[in-house]
C-alpha cells in the first residue's frame, strides 16, 4: 500500500510540475485549428483535397505528439531526474518554441489554403522541422547566445516569427508573396544586431531571390 501510495505521489509531481505540454499547442494545432485547415482544402475544389487534408493531419499530428513528448521529457530531464542543467533546459524549450513557431505558420497558410497550397501540402507538413535537434546537447550549445536585453530579446523572438512565415510561403512557392517579406525581416534583422537572426533573414531573402531569377543578389 506504501508502495502504491508513493507512486501514486510521485507521479502526480511529475504531472503537476511537466504535464500538460499539450497546452501550448492550443491554437496552433488542435481541432479547431484542424477543422479550419479541413474547410480550407475542401473549399478549393480540388479532387486530391480530402486526400491531402488526410495526410496532412497525420503528420501534423504525428508532430505535435513528438512536441508535446519532447517538452515533457526536457522538463523532466531538469525538474523530475535532475540530470539537466537549467541552463541546456532553457536551450531546449527554445527549440522547440522555434519548432512550435514553424508549425503554427504552416498552419496559417493551410487554413487559407488555395489550389498550390494543398497541391504541395503533403510535401510541406514533412519540413516543419527536426524535433530530434531540440535534444541534441552540441547543437544547442554551438550558437551566439541571444541578446542579453529583454527588448532584443522580443525583436529576435518576432523576426523568427516572420521568418516562418517566410519559409511557409517558400515550400508553397508562393515567391511573389515571399519576397518582399523576406527584404522586410533582412532589413529589421540587420538593425537587431544578432548574428544567427541575420544568418537565417539573410539565407531565407537569398533562396527567393533564386527562385524568382535574381542570382547576382542571391
Amino acid at each position: 500500500a506504501a508502495r502504491g501510495v508513493g507512486y501514486q505521489t510521485m507521479e502526480r509531481r511529475h504531472h503537476l510540475v511537466c504535464g500538460g505540454a499539450e497546452r501550448y499547442l492550443a491554437g496552433v494545432w488542435d481541432d479547431a485549428r484542424r477543422q479550419a485547415v479541413h474547410a480550407s482544402f475542401d473549399a478549393t475544389g480540388k479532387p486530391y483535397a480530402e486526400d491531402a487534408f488526410r495526410a496532412v493531419a497525420r503528420a501534423l499530428d504525428q508532430f505535435a505528439t513528438g512536441w508535446t513528448a519532447a517538452h515533457t521529457d526536457a522538463c523532466e530531464a531538469t525538474r523530475i531526474r535532475c540530470e539537466q542543467s537549467e541552463e541546456l533546459l532553457d536551450l531546449r524549450m527554445q527549440c522547440l518554441d522555434a519548432r512550435r513557431t514553424q508549425l503554427q505558420a504552416l498552419v496559417d497558410l493551410f487554413t487559407h489554403a488555395d489550389a498550390q497550397v494543398v497541391e504541395r501540402s503533403v510535401k510541406m507538413s514533412a519540413g516543419v522541422g527536426d524535433l530530434a535537434d531540440c535534444a541534441n546537447v552540441s547543437l544547442l550549445k554551438s550558437p551566439v547566445r541571444p541578446p542579453a536585453d529583454a527588448a532584443s530579446r522580443a525583436q529576435v523572438e518576432e523576426l523568427r516569427r516572420r521568418l516562418a512565415r517566410v519559409r511557409a510561403l517558400d515550400a508553397a512557392g508562393k515567391y511573389d508573396e515571399e519576397l518582399p517579406l523576406a527584404e522586410a525581416v533582412e532589413r529589421d534583422a540587420a538593425r537587431v544586431g544578432y548574428a544567427p537572426i541575420r544568418a537565417d533573414a539573410l539565407l531565407a531573402l537569398g533562396i527567393v531571390q533564386t527562385a524568382k531569377g535574381r542570382f547576382k543578389p542571391a
